[in-house]
């Protein structure tokens, strides 16, 4: 399952959740809606990992290339932004999930 976070709701949800994935998208960017469903599979994927998979608006928060994926691992200020391939199995790989 994805879920839709804000600014005001990542904090509290890595209180609850250690790992959040995080696909910054933009209502203006057709690679981001190209990928949700790639995002989909791999949340379908990894469902029982602990990680939380989450959709969040770019513009708000300030991410200025898109498609874009961050791991938060505890914290805002322990992000890791992923680089490699936009391929579900790729991203679990690298998830190590």
């Amino acid at each position: 399952e994805v879920h839709q976070l804000n600014s005001a709701s990542l904090d509290p949800s890595l209180q609850k959740h250690p790992l959040i994935f995080v696909h910054f998208d933009a209502p203006w960017c057709r690679q981001c809606k190209a990928l949700d469903l790639e995002f989909e599979k791999l949340a379908a994927l990894a469902k029982d990992s602990g990680v939380l998979f989450a959709k969040m608006d770019a513009g708000t928060e300030g991410v200025k290339t898109l498609p874009a994926f961050t791991l938060y691992a505890g914290a805002r200020r322990a992000a890791k932004l992923y680089t490699g391939e936009f391929i579900a199995e790729k991203m679990a790989a690298w998830l190590e999930i």
